[in-house]
């Protein structure tokens, strides 16, 4: 399990992103034979919408980051 240091990073949250994607393209292939089709809908739909969340928000947390590191070191560029 991944530690709290770990799910903050914006690659944790895009490897969770990527997990939920996983899951729920195989409970689609799973549940569409053996569930009724409102339940499969439903929970793959919410799988799909977690992923997405994580993967937007780690994508836009990552973008963030590396700006802010640039500026640092543009910073600290012209000090030197």
């Amino acid at each position: 399990m991944a530690t709290n240091e770990q799910s903050c990073k914006p690659a944790g949250q895009i490897r969770a992103g990527l997990i939920f994607l996983g899951i729920a393209s195989l409970l689609k292939w799973v549940l569409d034979k053996n569930v009724s089709a409102d339940w499969a809908d439903g929970l793959v739909g919410m799988l799909y919408g977690l992923s997405i969340g994580f993967m937007l928000v780690g994508i836009w947390r990552n973008s963030r980051r590396r700006r802010t590191d640039d500026g640092r070191n543009r910073q600290n560029r012209r000090r030197r």
